[in-house]
């Protein structure tokens, strides 16, 4: 838009705007003075915009804008100016463009003057973030009301989001010293130019010009400088300012000052001011912050840890030597709790510094410096169990297992499609991690033997695809991605049809999801055929209600003979209770025309099912033994209001036989297969619902023993069962916490059956198990007598999986997931207090 050609804007009218001559967003450049019109007249005053200067000069969002303009009248004086800031939007050749307000309009009364330049600033409306160009309008009208105005275009936009993080708010300093001054810019466009500004009784201003070889700029950057104050400065407030541009030139937000005290420092005889910051629960390695300001400058800055109620120093550090020249200084000190070994520890923390001129402040708790005469301000801490350590790169993990032949944890990072590798004995990440297939989920170990034993071999499961990745973590490499097949589900009954009266069959196919989600692996003929046993996500463009499935695929078989087999099992109804029949085939087309069916079970075998059950909701669990011969499979359950949720178990000894419906017949006229094959390893059409289905309860975890013998759902309690299904007992823990695991010598078995009845060493300290609660705590029970034996308190709430895994040495490790990253925490043995067992009467004698 031309400046001075829309003089009808005086009135802001959305339809001027729209017709100037440089189309409706007003981009050309700026020109001169104003024109007649207005009041029907002509020789009206002439409006020039100086400032801003540039046509589609940037304004960040919020902002105010800096306007400053000239008037001059023509054939009489001028009375007032009107300022204001008009942004279209809309499409014109639709009609739909609309005049938004997008700074405050003012008006300025001119006290008849015939020439004068103003300079004001406009207010942005807030609530509006929407980046666009904005027409800042300035309409003059003179004592015979004839108008002029002018314009010149904007552009408001959201450059970098500003921090100054140091120096600290109430900060003081004195003439001859420094301060630090440390600016943070966050832009995903990347950050080009970073600095601050300050103003009041010195002034001062530094910036850094960011470039990177490759093209690409940091979206994060912190600036780090020191600001010097000159001698000859005078007592009073300096006000620091940063500000930014990314790397399209779109400038920060204003950031509101942070305002520094400079005072003189001649007879200085109070204590520094020092404040710190801890959390309320830590770990021995954590860190405590220490700030220390005074105008003398800072000599010195410390911190004590001493044990709660007594005298006696359990920790200390700080920092000497200082220069004395910087006034406002703060320091990290690691708090060097590693000497203490018994869990939760309550010790208190203060802190401590010096200035130059030698006196020496404690601690407080507000804005009043404390002398060392004083009471320095503490704070009570709870010292926690284990080290945890962030992810890398970031991201979300879905599973954690733990190898012990190598010491080293996997977790499956579900944001970046990669497996992490943790070392524990360097208590470091892999760099990079392993990368793998879609979305990576659940995880399992390779296994060597039904010993316990496993290889050097992960499997992954890929929830964003349909694949399995075998990972060699030896050599850091997936090796290869193991194809899942799909899934047919069919009802079939019979039916009359209305229009012929005729008996047709009356079929209804179900579609599941073969995204697999959780994985387990067991084996069979001394680990020669290892099977993945997984349970699958389901999916919103399934069959309602949304469900997936549980299967085994064994990944030991040739890739000529593939053989996997669908849970159909836990489905099977008496044909009294339904008369639909179950058929499932396994369709493993791998190239294009040639199909390939494998019948898992024919439709004229016979079998009926109850088809609510045959697929499950949200996240099935799936986990196995630490003998690879079981596995236990917990149903998410609970995102329907009739849902209800199930868990059963899987015995890999048992194998597999065919079964038949006999003579292979047509039926109506369509002929059925006859086979199938029955896993007689999967609990058959018994369920666990009674504390699922009675009280809506989600599912959140499952785990079992190292023989499959003792297992353990997480609802609203951990469940416990044999591997009958036969509810044992309940551990009453709070929080739908996911994370529980058992101890990796636990072999006893809850149906107390067979001799020495518990099983492994007999040792009662081996019975217990690791739960999760939501605060920040794991609760450890037994599992005979299902009571509370002790407490393992950590530094972050648990929110993902917990794993408890024997390491190289025969140390019990357990890893948990946290919002702040990885907790590894090495074991102490556990005392039981409990019996061994209930008195037996018979042996009394």
């Amino acid at each position: 838009m031309g400046r001075g050609a829309c003089v009808a804007l005086a009135v802001l009218c959305a339809a001027a705007l729209a017709g100037c001559e440089s189309g409706r967003y007003g981009t050309g450049p700026g020109g001169g003075g104003g024109g007649g019109g207005g009041g029907g007249t002509t020789g009206g005053p002439s409006v020039q915009i100086s400032l801003p200067s540039l046509a589609n000069f940037p304004v960040r969002v919020g902002d105010s804008v800096l306007v400053q303009f000239r008037v001059t009248a023509a054939t009489a004086v001028i009375k007032q100016a009107d300022l204001s800031g008009v942004a279209l939007r809309g499409d014109v050749n639709l009609g739909t463009d609309t005049a938004v307000t997008r700074f405050v309009p003012r008006a300025v009364a001119i006290a008849n003057r015939p020439d004068t330049t103003l300079t004001r600033y406009l207010r942005a409306v807030p609530g509006d973030s929407t980046s666009e160009v904005v027409q800042i309008i300035v309409t003059a009208t003179d004592t015979s009301n004839n108008v002029g105005a002018d314009t010149i275009s904007v552009r408001i936009t959201s450059g970098p989001a500003l921090a100054i993080l140091k120096p600290s708010p109430g900060s003081q300093t004195s003439p001859g010293k420094s301060i630090v001054v440390q600016v943070q810019a966050v832009d995903a466009q990347g950050v080009r130019v970073l600095g601050w500004r300050a103003s009041g009784v010195a002034t001062s201003a530094d910036s850094v010009i960011l470039s990177s070889a490759s093209g690409t700029l940091p979206d994060s950057v912190v600036f780090t400088d020191t600001l010097a104050i000159p001698a000859t400065a005078i007592a009073g407030a300096l006000d620091i300012t940063a500000f930014a541009s990314d790397s399209i030139g779109d400038p920060s937000a204003s950031t509101s000052p942070v305002t520094v005290t400079v005072q003189t420092a001649a007879t200085d005889v109070t204590a520094p001011l020092v404040t710190y910051t801890v959390t309320k629960r830590v770990e021995g390695d954590d860190s405590i912050t220490v700030t220390v300001t005074d105008p003398s400058g800072v000599t010195r800055a410390g911190f004590v840890v001493r044990v709660v109620g007594a005298t006696t120093v359990v920790a200390a550090d700080s920092v000497t030597g200082l220069s004395g020249t910087l006034t406002d200084i703060t320091e990290t000190f690691a708090l060097k709790l590693d000497t203490i070994t018994t869990f939760p520890r309550l010790v208190t923390v203060e802190a401590f510094g010096v200035d130059a001129a030698g006196n020496r402040g404690l601690s407080t708790g507000g804005t009043t410096p404390v002398p060392a005469t004083g009471t320095a301000s503490k704070d009570t801490v709870t010292v926690v169990a284990g080290k945890t350590f962030s992810l890398p790169a970031g991201g979300s993990i879905a599973d954690a297992i733990y190898n012990r032949n190598r010491n080293e944890l996997y977790l499956s990072n579900l944001t970046l499609n990669r497996l992490e590798i943790f070392q524990v004995a360097t208590n470091a990440f892999v760099a990079g991690g392993i990368p793998v297939g879609s979305r990576p989920f659940g995880l399992s170990l390779w296994p060597r033997d039904t010993l316990g034993n496993y290889g050097d071999t992960v499997i992954v499961a890929n929830s964003g695809g349909t694949n399995l990745s075998i990972v060699d973590v030896g050599n850091r490499v997936e090796r290869r991605r193991h194809r899942l097949p799909n899934y047919l589900v069919r009802k079939i009954k019979t039916a009359v049809d209305p229009t012929t009266g005729f008996i047709i069959l009356d079929i209804t196919e179900y579609d599941f999801s073969d995204r697999p989600l959780y994985v387990g692996t067991a084996c069979r003929n001394n680990c020669a055929n290892v099977f993945a046993v997984y349970s699958t996500t389901p999916t919103p463009g399934q069959t309602l209600p949304l469900r997936g499935y549980v299967a085994w695929e064994e990944i030991t078989a040739p890739a000529a003979t593939p053989n996997g087999h669908f849970f159909w099992e836990p489905a099977t109804q008496s044909a009294s209770l339904t008369t639909d029949t179950l058929e499932v085939i396994g369709v493993r087309d791998t190239v294009a025309g040639q199909a390939r069916r494998d019948t898992i079970l024919g439709g004229a075998v016979g079998v009926t099912a109850d088809f609510e059950q045959i697929g499950y909701q949200d996240s099935t669990y799936v986990r196995n033994s630490g003998d690879f011969n079981h596995a236990v499979i917990g149903e998410g359950g609970g995102s329907l209001s009739t849902a209800t949720a199930r868990a059963f178990t899987w015995d890999s000894r048992t194998g597999t036989s065919a079964i038949t419906g006999g003579a292979c017949t047509s039926i109506v006229g369509t002929t059925l297969s006859c086979n199938g094959i029955l896993d007689g390893g999967i609990s058959g059409g018994v369920f666990v619902r009674d504390f699922i289905g009675n009280r809506s309860s989600r599912v959140t975890a499952v785990a079992t023993n190292y023989n499959g013998r003792t297992n353990f759902v997480r609802a609203d309690s951990v469940y416990v069962f044999d591997w009958t299904l036969r509810q044992t007992g309940i551990l009453q823990v709070a929080g739908l916490n996911p994370g529980m695991d058992v101890n990796p010598n636990h072999r006893f078995d809850a149906a107390i059956r067979g001799s020495g009845g518990f099983g492994g060493s007999g040792s009662p300290n081996d019975r217990v198990v690791y739960a999760a609660r939501p605060d920040a705590n794991l609760e450890v029970f037994d599992t005979y007598w299902y009571q509370s034996i002790a407490i393992i308190p950590v530094r972050d709430p648990i929110i993902g999986p917990v794993r408890v895994a024997l390491n190289g040495l025969g140390q019990q490790v357990l890893v948990a997931v946290t919002a702040n990253g990885v907790v590894v925490v090495p074991l102490a043995t556990v005392s039981n207090p409990l019996p061994i067992r209930a008195m037996d009467s018979t042996r009394r004698r």
